[in-house]
């Protein structure tokens, strides 16, 4: 037993000499995150100040200057930062939603994770939709009016999900039931060929943000469409909406062919489309039909393929 607490010893003695041993820590990864938060706070509140103060470690209590609070911390993986702003916490942050929960900072409509701040402005964006067309979303995933042609040439299937998925999912839109939206940058989303994923933690989904914004300019309405229907695709997913079994909702089985079977027409799917859809209905309602079905037929081409779901 004492050589085995000996060889313990040894080993944590030369991990604190190690040079390398936290080399992967990046000590201004936080410091920009804040910075790009403020950034967003600014924007929402002019009037209002935002500025960045390092902070304590642990379980040590985010201090901000005298008169200033912390709206929203940072601590992944180096020092810890704060954004803070003048005066005490936001009442009524938002008048979308009212509900703060876990590290939402008041300017951002969800709780983010490793969010720059044009990823977080356009999230909230893409929340908003939902959110205020969540209603007409719901009809048209239920009983359907589009074509196969605006269905990601799919066909069009009503989706049967229960009542309580349907008010679990309800409550991750309207914000009455938290979540973490964690960005990843776009280099490692094309590495594990995704455009979003239901996380193993509980409650954190995966948004690839950048690879619906950092586009040509012809191909951004319909990767903004995207990224309406790949929010709700991964909350969905939390919701424990109705899905084929993972291997085919994924694309991961094979016929006797050796062809890959990728229906993808399940309940989530389905819902996806059906919140694109919308999207483009009613972003371009003054514009004309011919514009409408060339937004159609690049998302056709939007290919999302997906590791499976954990």
């Amino acid at each position: 037993m004492n050589r085995f607490m000996k060889y313990i010893a040894v080993g944590c003695i030369a991990l604190m000499f190690a040079p390398n041993a936290f080399a992967k820590k990046d000590k201004y990864k936080n410091k920009k995150l804040a910075q790009e938060y403020c950034k967003v706070f600014k924007d929402k509140f002019p009037k209002k100040a935002c500025k960045v103060k390092k902070i304590g470690i642990g379980l040590l209590p985010p201090y901000c200057d005298k008169g200033w609070h912390a709206d929203k911390t940072f601590k992944k993986g180096g020092p810890n930062y704060a954004a803070c702003i003048k005066g005490g916490k936001l009442k009524n942050h938002t008048k979308d939603i009212g509900i703060r929960k876990g590290n939402r900072g008041s300017a951002e409509r969800l709780n983010t994770l490793n969010c720059s701040a044009k990823e977080i402005e356009a999230l909230n964006t893409a929340h908003s939709f939902l959110e205020k067309n969540w209603g007409a979303i719901k009809t048209e995933a239920t009983k359907p009016t589009r074509t196969k042609e605006q269905n990601k040439n799919k066909k069009v299937i009503a989706v049967k999900a229960k009542k309580k998925q349907w008010k679990r999912l309800k409550n991750f839109i309207t914000g009455k039931k938290a979540f973490q939206i964690e960005c990843k940058s776009k280099k490692w989303c094309k590495n594990e060929g995704i455009l979003g994923r239901d996380d193993l933690r509980i409650r954190n989904v995966i948004v690839c943000v950048q690879s619906h914004t950092k586009v040509k300019e012809s191909r951004k309405a319909a990767m903004k469409a995207e990224l309406v229907g790949t929010l709700v695709h991964e909350l969905a997913h939390s919701a424990n909406f109705p899905m084929y079994k993972r291997k085919i909702h994924n694309c991961s089985t094979k016929d006797k062919d050796g062809k890959k079977v990728c229906p993808k027409t399940d309940g989530t799917y389905q819902l996806d489309w059906a919140a694109q859809y919308v999207y483009v209905t009613r972003t371009t309602k003054k514009k004309s039909k011919a514009i409408r079905k060339k937004i159609f037929r690049q998302l056709l081409k939007i290919k999302r393929p997906m590791l499976p779901h954990r």
